[in-house]
């Protein structure tokens, strides 16, 4: 069966940890994610400049990719890139990095291993974003906006917190889900 390969050569693949999709990279340049099914469906098509087969390809969950390039520069320095984005998604601007890294794909994420410091990327959780994007007016971003005119001795911050009370238990529901995905401890404990 044709699999719609046609930009071949390919020099790497890589299958999501749930096995729903693949990722391929052609010696041209052009990234692929496919759906896997009884049919297989292309999601994206991308075209990275690659000059020579990536050191990683890695999955960030099942949500993006991580490639990771080492390029040389006229200087003979070597340069370390790391793309993350796909299927579906825009490619956010690389990443780059002083030092080598090594990648290590998780069911969530990904973990970038540095010679000096570790890093992890990750889709930010559905709970952070209703409560932190832009003008959110959802009953937990106001909950947490009527906790910062507490906090700063508003008499007002009642009535933000009057405004949501018919959904204050899934608010509050919401703000304990995206306190688990944080790392810094002075927003978990507000």
């Amino acid at each position: 069966r044709d699999l719609g390969l046609d930009e071949g050569p390919y020099m790497t693949f890589a299958v999501s940890s749930g096995g729903r999709y693949l990722a391929c990279l052609s010696t041209r340049g052009v990234f692929k994610v496919l759906a896997i099914g009884e049919e297989l469906k292309t999601l994206d098509v991308a075209n990275i400049p690659v000059c020579e087969k990536p050191k990683q390809m890695v999955w960030c969950g099942d949500d993006c990719i991580a490639l990771y390039l080492v390029r040389l520069t006229p200087s003979d320095r070597r340069e370390h890139w790391l793309f993350v984005g796909g299927p579906q998604n825009d490619w956010i601007p690389p990443y780059q990095y002083d030092t080598p890294l090594h990648l290590v794909s998780e069911h969530d994420g990904c973990r970038i291993l540095g010679t000096e410091k570790i890093e992890f990327v990750q889709r930010v959780p559905q709970s952070t974003e209703t409560i932190y994007s832009i003008g959110s007016c959802d009953p937990p971003a106001m909950l947490c906006y009527a906790y910062e005119r507490f906090e700063k001795g508003e008499v007002c911050a009642q009535e933000s917190v009057r405004d949501i009370k018919d959904d204050l238990a899934d608010a509050v529901s919401t703000c304990i889900d995206a306190a688990r995905y944080e790392h810094d401890v002075s927003s978990i404990q507000s």
